[in-house]
């Protein structure tokens, strides 16, 4: 019975240091967000939500039925900045968005997830990598349509240097790349350059 508190004792402590850890974490990335967005391109806040999952639910909800995975939402979630505010997109109109992934095992499709329906085992999935996959879409020339009407139309596109045209939406262009958490924590000019470096 000893030994059964003991490692439970650990366990609590542990629970509680993870805790305090993402807590400092988010204090430290969710502003880098803003600077980066606002630093590259001149962006500003538009709109956050989780990536794979769900926000916690409701406060007369059950908590025990829902995704355990929602009681962190940041863990998978999408940041979103933007140029614009009017009803139709202008040319030279940008979205930006930072969608982070402390471990994108968690991804849907992820080899380490693969075709698995319902909710991850956060103790059985096999862990992957940390990762910050930027997305910068412009619009190329006006439109009689919201920028947000065009650019929800496109599925996230895989990693591109050079802007491509979107299929969708031929009046939209993205470039995409990925970058490791560690990198950008490091330096967040790797980010903020190569963003820069798409608009000269």
């Amino acid at each position: 019975m000893t030994h059964e508190i003991a490692q439970a004792e650990r366990l609590v402590e542990q629970l509680g240091q993870a805790h305090r850890l993402a807590a400092g974490f988010y204090q430290r990335i969710l502003p880098l967000f803003d600077q980066i967005a606002q630093e590259s391109i001149d962006a500003t806040f538009w709109y956050w939500k989780p990536s794979e999952n769900g926000r916690p639910c409701s406060g007369s909800s059950r908590p025990s039925s829902s995704w355990v995975w929602d009681y962190i939402p940041l863990f998978a979630s999408t940041h979103g900045y933007r140029t614009w505010d009017g009803d139709k997109a202008r040319a030279g109109d940008m979205t930006l968005a930072l969608r982070l992934y402390i471990d994108d095992a968690f991804k849907k499709g992820s080899s380490q997830r693969g075709n698995s329906k319902g909710m991850p085992d956060p103790l059985e999935l096999k862990m992957g990598k940390a990762v910050v996959e930027v997305n910068l879409f412009r619009c190329t020339q006006d439109s009689e349509l919201h920028f947000d009407e065009l650019w929800s139309d496109i599925p996230w596109p895989e990693p591109t240097e050079q802007w491509t045209t979107a299929a969708q939406h031929q009046e939209v262009e993205y470039c995409v790349r990925h970058v490791s958490l560690a990198e950008l924590l490091a330096d967040p000019a790797v980010v903020t350059g190569w963003l820069k470096g798409r608009l000269g």
